[in-house]
């Protein structure tokens, strides 16, 4: 009698195998909508032709939606977010953020945002948010960030704030960490 394959032998093996082919298979349809978007948004569309404007929008706007469908499954939209919104007014009112106007809502297609309940002139004042908790690139220099002498961060302020931000998320001390687990 002869040998049988590892494959017969070893179904298990033989699955996981099949299993590192989907989610590589995955990485590369990721990797590719990733650079289209990355392609979309390096060029700044401030176009006077709104149509234009709108029409890149959309095609970045279906991009994601791409990513987010190959990501797994999500959420629906708003799920368990509703109880948490009276929280967060109450920590907004103690920390002085004044939103004379303006609620959070939920909009179809694109979870919650920030709502007008009045008109508005031009030009008005919509809210004040206090400097203490704005995330500034300032606050990123006096956290551990700080001791790093990466040019990359000393020149690149989206980079230091976005490993800023990181940072925050997994700090479970800081108010941060609170916001992102609501929005």
């Amino acid at each position: 009698m002869g040998r049988k394959s590892q494959s017969k032998q070893n179904p298990k093996k033989n699955a996981g195998k099949e299993n590192n082919k989907f989610i590589q298979q995955k990485r590369k349809e990721l990797a590719v909508l990733v650079d289209k978007v990355l392609r979309l948004t390096r060029v700044f569309q401030a176009s006077t032709n709104v149509i234009k404007s709108w029409e890149h929008h959309l095609e970045i706007d279906a991009l994601i939606k791409e990513i987010l469908n190959l990501e797994g499954p999500q959420p629906k939209s708003g799920q368990g977010r509703h109880s948490n919104i009276d929280k967060f007014y109450k920590w907004l009112s103690e920390n002085e953020v004044q939103l004379d106007g303006i609620e959070i809502a939920e909009f179809e297609g694109y979870e919650f945002g920030l709502k007008a309940t009045k008109e508005f002139k031009e030009g008005s004042l919509l809210l004040t948010v206090p400097s203490k908790l704005m995330m500034t690139e300032k606050n990123a220099k006096e956290s551990e960030l700080g001791s790093f002498s990466d040019p990359l961060l000393q020149n690149m302020p989206n980079i230091t704030l976005a490993l800023f931000l990181l940072l925050e998320k997994n700090d479970p001390s800081k108010y941060l960490f609170f916001l992102i687990l609501l929005f």
